[in-house]
Parts: structure tokens; C-alpha cells; sequence
């Protein structure tokens, strides 16, 4: 990937004044956003399954508030106030 190259670009041109192990660590730090930004959806996404649940029982009160704990998570669980039209 382009990461990767530009890292070992770094490396390469910076050997005499960077250490190895600093250079890996930042690469993995710039790695490390697009994790958290998955481990947000995982969880908000879980939010929405137990919102379709409480939905699926006619329970408007239960899903929103599971929608709204999804979107504190992550924006794009917006989408799935959708379902409350597909149900209803």
C-alpha cells in the first residue's frame, strides 16, 4: 500500500536518525484509526439488532433508544430509523 511505501521511504532516507521500532510504531498508529472506526460499527451495529428485535414486537420506545445508543457509536445507524417503516 501507499502507507507502507511511504514508510519505508522514511526509512530508508531517515535510517541514521529514526529507530526502526519508532518508525514501525507510527505506521501502526496510523493503522490503528481505521480499526477503532470497525470496532464502532461492530458495536453500534449490535445496538440496531437489538433495536430490530424490540421492533419486531411492536416496541417503538425500546427501538429508538437502541437506534439513538447505535448512533452515539456510529452516524450511520441513521439509516436504520428505515426500519421502523418497514415494520409498521
Amino acid at each position: 500500500t501507499i502507507v507502507t511505501a511511504l514508510l519505508l521511504f522514511a526509512l530508508r532516507e531517515y535510517s541514521d536518525r529514526i529507530s526502526f521500532p519508532f518508525a514501525f510504531f507510527i505506521y501502526f498508529c496510523t493503522q490503528f484509526i481505521y480499526l477503532m472506526n470497525g470496532m464502532r460499527f461492530a458495536i453500534a451495529i449490535c445496538f440496531a439488532l437489538v433495536g430490530y428485535v424490540f421492533l419486531s414486537r411492536n416496541k417503538t420506545i425500546p427501538f429508538l433508544v437502541m437506534i439513538f445508543l447505535a448512533v452515539l457509536f456510529h452516524k450511520s445507524c441513521l439509516i436504520c430509523l428505515a426500519m421502523y417503516f418497514s415494520i409498521k
